[in-house]
């Protein structure tokens, strides 16, 4: 490990502490100092002053600790001269630069790499936080919750498809590899096994892959050979397996256990559609897992509907008391639409009709009365126009209302959110057609009289009956 306070690169950075170590390398926490600017404005000009800040960074050395030593210096690395070493430094300094070439909000990114004690080093992004793995370890429950597995899961999924868009395999995800930072972002970092191909599905390295963590690797992976075809399920595997580790805190079992004995049981409180999914990506047999990220991206899309329909039913009492109050509701919701319906046929035979009025709208209209006039003919037509509107409005809702609410529990008490809801459009339209009858009034000089009165009931009635509807509709009455 590197002296605490020890600088490379000639005094850039300063290394500060250390992170942590694997088989091939050990990360440290270092600080530079760059340069940025400050403006200072003000009434009559302003003024733009150079200043340094400190920034953390990760500076991840390579060091093989089966092979290597330090030096009595403390910071130069010895035994670099068999071809092992050589053969994976080179590896560690591909893994940068193909690293580096990856622009994701949720791939940890990768600043420089040089060469200094023997040995190379890369400076990556520094993510304050914790891994998945100890988030994990912290939860009271010692698991994640359902919901909250599927966005970490989604988000982390979308990173590797991102990933194999640009023909790379991670070869080792797991919660350990993948950051939390303390705003609640993943990353996934730690690339030491990751493998580029080419177009043609040909590894870029000839080193073989590597056998990756137990239980995050699939039995393929510690012999896999080259077959042209660019390996998704490898990764696809560790996905399921990082999925299963949330939802149960437990290690997955091996690849070979998975294959000789299955998964265990289903955990009481996973959904059996999460738990398909998390069986799927971890079948034993390639051919049998899902072939894409792509794939368990729609999966997991489809347990978010299947989980809000399982919500929706275990929030609902299934007690005889109310089953009667919901029979009641519906028969009082469609008990208002009735009383809609005869609003909605008083107020069109009101806009044809109106005692008092001589030469009525219905006949002058249908009867085209030459004494009026062709503006007269054209609102009266408007007005009727908008009425129907209302009147086939409140038959589709009737309609949806009756076969809607005998459709399912969930139906019901999700029905009409919003003014997207046949009852609220209907209810728009009547007002309309109600407002547009009394302005057909002002515009031609008609007396109010009766007319104005009586489609003022209407519509009062109209808001009384919309506004039960609107209470029914969450189930708040």
């Amino acid at each position: 490990m590197l002296p605490i306070g020890i600088t490379l690169q000639g005094g850039k950075y300063k290394i500060e502490r250390f992170l942590g170590a694997g088989s091939f390398g050990i990360t440290y926490l270092a600080t530079t100092r760059v340069k940025t600017q400050a403006a200072i404005s003000g009434s009559l000009g302003h003024l733009v002053q150079d200043r340094e800040v400190e920034v953390k960074v990760c500076v991840k050395e390579f060091f093989m600790k089966d092979v290597n030593s330090r030096g009595e210096d403390g910071s130069s690395v010895e035994g670099t001269s068999n071809t092992l070493y050589t053969n994976y430094k080179k590896r560690f300094r591909k893994e940068a630069e193909n690293l580096s070439r990856l622009e994701h909000s949720n791939i940890v990114k990768v600043l420089e790499v040089f060469d200094e004690n023997g040995t190379t080093y890369y400076v990556m992004q520094f993510i304050e936080g914790e891994t998945l793995d100890d988030y994990i370890k912290h939860q009271r429950q010692g698991h994640l919750e359902e919901d909250e597995a599927r966005g970490v899961v989604l988000v982390v999924a979308q990173a590797l498809q991102y990933m194999h868009g640009k023909r790379m395999l991670h070869l080792d995800l797991k919660p350990k590899n993948i950051m939390r930072g303390t705003d609640g972002t993943e990353y996934i970092i730690d690339f030491g096994l990751s493998k580029q191909y080419d177009k043609n599905g040909e590894p870029e390295s000839s080193t073989a892959i590597g056998f990756g963590t137990p239980g995050y690797a699939p039995t393929e992976q510690a012999d896999y050979i080259p077959d042209g075809t660019f390996p998704a399920t490898l990764d696809i595997y560790a996905l399921g397996a990082t999925l299963y580790k949330m939802l149960t805190g437990k290690t997955p079992p091996s690849a070979n256990e998975v294959l000789n004995n299955g998964l265990p049981a289903r955990p009481a409180h996973v959904s059996t559609a999460m738990w398909d999914v998390v069986k799927q990506a971890m079948q034993p047999l390639q051919r049998k897992r899902y072939q894409s990220v792509r794939q368990i991206l729609d999966a997991l899309k489809n347990t978010q509907k299947k989980d809000d329909e399982r919500t929706c039913l275990s929030n609902i009492p299934t007690n005889k008391r109310f089953q009667k109050r919901h029979w009641e509701r519906k028969k009082m919701m469609l008990f208002l639409y009735t009383v809609l319906g005869f609003v909605c046929v008083v107020s069109l035979l009101g806009a044809c009709y109106m005692p008092g009025v001589e030469n009525n709208i219905l006949g002058d209209t249908w009867g085209f009365n030459a004494r009026r006039s062709i503006h007269l003919f054209k609102i009266d037509w408007i007005i009727k126009s908008y009425v129907a509107f209302g009147w086939l409005g409140l038959l589709f809702g009737y309609f949806f209302s009756f076969f809607k609410l005998n459709g399912g529990v969930c139906d019901y008490i999700n029905w009409g959110k919003d003014f997207s809801n046949p009852g609220m459009l209907s209810f728009i339209a009547f007002v309309g057609s109600g407002l547009l009858i009394k302005t057909f009034f002002y515009a031609n000089n008609r007396p109010l009289g009766d007319g104005f009165w009586f489609m003022l009931i209407v519509i009062i009635i109209q808001f009384v009956v919309a506004y039960r509807l609107w209470k029914l509709r969450d189930g708040n009455e």
